[in-house]
């Protein structure tokens, strides 16, 4: 058993906006984009979240999609109670900064080092940010408790020569 959060519904109703036909391509693995046309703009993936560690923007999405898109920054599973059908345009900003929901710059040049910096919001801070984006659309987060699948290690030995 660990500690979750449920997305519900606010008593006045969730608030979200129904996606927009053509405005996310279903997805293909082999690539991270797909364009409308040649020379036309770039559309996001249906239900892959947009983003940085500010807010992101989900074009096609379900609820579930959202609970997975929030579980990162929440550090921790979110779980779907809204029993809400469909698919939604989702723009989720927790900081203000309307830079977070534009599409990504491309990645920058691997450090020298060849190691990647990883800087993540505490948790406590981005869950109260975000529950303050998630009334503006009617929803909210509550704490649970749920099963979830652990991996344990019992025993660890160094490999022997063949």
């Amino acid at each position: 058993e660990a500690p979750e959060y449920a997305l519900v519904v606010m008593g006045e109703g969730a608030r979200l906006q129904p996606a927009a036909a053509g405005n996310c391509v279903l997805q293909d693995l082999d690539h991270p984009w797909a364009r409308s046309g040649p020379g036309q703009e770039l559309f996001p993936f249906c239900g892959f979240a947009l983003g940085t560690s500010g807010g992101f923007s989900l074009r096609g999405a379900t609820i579930e999609q959202l609970c997975v898109a929030l579980s990162s920054p929440v550090d921790r599973k979110v779980v779907d109670r809204t029993a809400i059908p469909g698919v939604f345009d989702i723009d989720l900003n927790w900081t203000g900064d309307s830079r977070s929901l534009a599409a990504p710059p491309p990645p920058p040049p691997p450090p020298p080092s060849g190691e990647f910096p990883v800087v993540k919001q505490d948790p406590a801070e981005a869950t109260s940010a975000i529950q303050g984006a998630l009334h503006k659309l009617g929803l909210k987060l509550e704490p649970i408790r749920g099963s979830e699948e652990v991996l344990v290690i019992d025993h660890v030995e160094r490999p022997t020569g063949n």
